[in-house]
């Protein structure tokens, strides 16, 4: 008969309270796991390198003033472009520089046990490389200092390359080599290919633990490391600010290199503004050399000519005449030297000179706005051309259009210089007519004066042309006085704007901390995943359809006899509820006969039988306990029996059933020991004396429980449940495997065995929230648990936290 109390096909759900109590019965696992988590991430940090970043900032901008209106300024107008003037700081040009300014070609380390740290401004030794010779690059040269101002030096390697610290290029390669060499202080070291001297900056160093060595740096690679980790960017998108940024371990370092990047290219703006100027005072001074000597030979003609003559002019008209031809002459004079200047120009182009080597038009007295903006977009492309060459490929999207823009500008400006000379012929073959014409009208003066004038017009000529370019190379030199750089150092880099980056310890601790909870979290998750044994009421559920009779707790005693000691306690209240439910399977039979089975020993059907005889004995029902387990025999010791005389011994026809029936200190309950362990248990029990005795001792007692062996291991358990009224089988929790479940569910589902009820034995108590063991299936010991005595033993102060409520 089929009862409501053990239909179990739609399982209690499990809510996330009960999970949250799954997973604090587990606290220790998560306090170790973030305790764990925590130590790691502390020597982690201990010996991780601390990455600092420094920053600077920097305003584009140009200065108005009166200086703009000097000759040639026109060329010195800054590029408005903030992205090329990025590029422009980090091009290679640049850098370089910088890491010659700074003397980066020795690097110092300490090494230790761990790891390797880079020393700057603070080592104990400082090494000196001597210019006139090669050194070899990227080698470590370990230093041990010795006493009496003495250092050993110790070096091995493969292959190095050798370095020119002058032109800074790679000269050749040098092959396997091993150096140990010990050396005063302040003594040079020389080799091949290598001459440097040590020196000791503190006099009391003693070596401490690890070792001290030292790098000579590969000078372009160095500079490449540096332009890669060199960050800049605009303060925001309308900001002329450029913020310069870069990370590493040595903040002291990294500041230096900041304000020498700045510095230099501040610097650069200058020196790219003043070349200009330069170039003209040079040029000019090369034309005042030539006009010097010319003005110097009519200054002697003239007071050759006066001393021998006593010359003075008398003639009114003849002076004017000269007068005319003078004017007419210095206006030649400027159209011819603008005509040269022009061809110069010309010259630039067809040999594709460095653009910034040209002459300003204005500084030769060429007031052309056009050819003027030309020049100069065309030296501004070029410059930039030049130094983006330096960082990308000439194959950058960027260059190429650069490359078009100088060939458009180029085109342009030859277009404009040569449409000039072609009209500039017509203006000096006027004046060249004038002149002819002036010259014709004074052919019949006398000799002497015709000398004079043209002496005195060699005189003015040159005079002219030499106040002209003494007046524009004023003009030149007043232009480079006052140039002013186009950008200014807003802040420089400082300890104060020095931020570590990494590792970021905080955030490591949390990650540790997170890690310390979800490693438990995930092994827990994976245990219970990978766990096949019976955990919980839905794992028994989803494995058989046989109804379950009860569930027996975990028992605090050693022994099994709980319900004669502790008739109180909570496992004393659960085999009660276990006899109630026996009586709904239990129908009109005159004795009942029950039969107790397990698939593999240690699930409890021993303690079971005990304890569920026990109980009904209590009662005041006669009571009668089989130990049945001929192969292993337990029950007699519990109780105290000898186990000389048992149902072996009665099967096996060599004594009378009253000599095997032994009273117990129980009332109401007597006990037959499974006696010596025969040779053939399965046939003893499934002879025709084993059905016999079973029915005489239906007629003498109201219960009958009998504790079989294991029927997973053995087939004698078979015998006997066919003569059952209630088969029992017993799972234990944490213990019975699922494939267990098989055998026992074939057997139920072909009604081969009848009356067939689970009991779940040895439930953890901190386990029985988790697993929802409640009231709706009979286990509601649980619910009332604190009315036992057990409960009565003092709890911890984590079993108060975590107390118990109903689910």
């Amino acid at each position: 008969m089929e009862n409501k109390i053990f239909n179990q096909s739609n399982p209690q759900e499990v809510d996330v309270k009960v999970i949250l109590y799954h997973f604090l019965s587990k606290w220790y696992l998560f306090v170790l796991g973030v305790l764990l988590a925590l130590v790691i991430a502390k020597v982690y940090l201990r010996y991780q390198e601390n990455i600092y970043t420094v920053s600077s900032t920097m305003q584009l901008k140009s200065y108005a003033g009166a200086s703009h209106t000097l000759g040639g300024l026109e060329l010195f107008q800054p590029t408005n472009n903030i992205t090329d003037e990025i590029q422009i700081i980090k091009s290679f040009d640049i850098i370089s520089k910088v890491i010659d300014k700074l003397n980066f070609d020795v690097s110092y380390y300490h090494e230790g046990d761990v790891r390797i740290v880079e020393l700057y401004k603070t080592g104990p030794i400082s090494v000196v490389l001597d210019s006139s010779s090669f050194q070899l690059a990227g080698v470590p040269f370990y230093i041990t200092v010795l006493g009496g101002n003495k250092y050993k030096i110790d070096a091995s390697f493969g292959q190095a390359s050798i370095v020119d610290i002058n032109s800074n290029t790679v000269e050749g390669t040098a092959r396997g080599q091993h150096i140990s060499k010990v050396l005063k202080f302040g003594e040079p070291f020389t080799m091949e290919n290598l001459r440097f001297t040590v020196y000791l900056k503190d006099p009391y160093y003693k070596q401490s633990e690890g070792k001290i060595f030292f790098v000579v740096n590969k000078h372009d690679l160095l500079a490449n490391q540096y332009k890669n980790k060199l960050n800049i960017s605009p303060l925001n998108k309308e900001s002329s600010i450029l913020r310069l940024s870069i990370s590493g371990p040595l903040v002291q370092k990294n500041i230096d290199f900041l304000n020498m990047v700045t510095d230099v290219y501040i610097q650069h703006g200058l020196e790219e503004k003043n070349a200009i100027a330069t170039n003209t005072i040079n040029f000019i001074d090369e034309q005042l050399g030539k006009i010097s000597d010319s003005l110097k030979r009519t200054e002697k003609d003239i007071q050759k000519f006066q001393s021998k003559f006593s010359y003075k002019v008398s003639d009114q008209g003849l002076e004017s005449a000269v007068d005319k031809l003078n004017n007419l002459e210095n206006q030649k004079a400027d159209m011819v030297m603008k005509t040269e200047y022009y061809q110069y120009v010309l010259d630039y182009i067809h040999t594709n000179k460095n653009m910034k080597e040209i002459v300003a038009p204005s500084s030769i007295g060429i007031e052309d706005a056009i050819l003027s903006g030309l020049v100069n977009d065309l030296i501004k492309l070029k410059s930039e051309r030049a130094l983006l060459t330096q960082n990308t490929s000439s194959k950058n999207a960027y260059i190429e259009d650069l490359d078009k823009k100088i060939k458009i500008t180029t085109a342009t400006l030859y277009e404009n210089v040569h449409n000039i000379l072609k009209v500039s012929d017509i203006p000096i073959k006027s004046i060249n007519k004038r002149i002819a014409q002036i010259e014709s009208s004074l052919s019949g003066m006398p000799e002497k004066d015709r000398a004079w004038m043209d002496i005195q017009r060699k005189f003015n000529l040159n005079d002219h042309l030499y106040n002209f370019l003494l007046e524009k190379r004023a003009e030149a030199a007043i232009t480079k006085a006052s140039t002013k750089p186009d950008h200014e150092v807003v802040e420089k880099a400082t300890w104060l704007n020095a931020f570590q980056i990494a590792p970021q310890t905080s955030f490591i601790y949390n990650i540790a901390i997170l890690l310390g909870l979800l490693v438990p979290l995930a092994l827990i998750f994976a245990w219970d995943f990978l766990n096949d044994k019976i955990r919980s009421r839905e794992d028994l559920l989803k494995r058989t359809t046989i109804p379950v009779l009860g569930v027996v707790g975990h028992k605090q005693i050693t022994g099994n006899l709980v319900i004669a000691e502790k008739p109180k306690s909570g496992i004393a209240e659960a085999f009660r509820s276990i006899r109630i439910n026996l009586s709904y399977l239990l129908t009109d039979a005159k004795s009942k006969l029950i039969v107790i089975s397990s698939s593999v020993s240690g699930e409890g059907k021993t303690f079971f039988s005990i304890n569920l005889a026990n109980i009904i004995a209590i009662s005041d029902k006669r009571t009668l306990l089989i130990g049945a387990d001929l192969r292993k025999p337990k029950i007699y010791d519990d109780f105290r029996i000898t186990n000389a005389n048992g149902l072996s011994s009665y099967l096996a026809k060599k004594c009378g059933i009253q000599d095997i029936i032994n009273k117990t200190q129980i009332a109401n309950l007597d006990i037959i020991a499974s006696g010596p362990i025969p040779p053939n248990p399965a046939e003893l029990l499934g002879s025709k004396r084993m059905e016999e005795l079973i029915e005489d001792l239906k007629e003498w007692y109201d219960y009958i429980i009998i504790d079989t062996p294991p029927i997973g291991l053995v087939a004698d358990g078979f015998y006997l449940m066919k003569y059952s009224d209630v088969n029992i089988y017993m799972v234990r929790h944490k213990y019975t495997r699922y494939k267990m479940l098989e055998k026992i569910n074939t057997l139920f589902e072909e009604e081969k065995v009848k009356n067939m009820g689970i009991v779940i034995n040895d439930l953890n108590f901190s386990d029985a929230r988790y697993y929802g063991y409640n009231n709706t299936y009979g286990y509601g010991y649980y619910n009332s648990y604190g009315y036992y005595e057990e409960e009565k033993a003092k709890k911890s102060i984590f079993g108060k936290i975590t107390k118990k409520t109903k689910v």
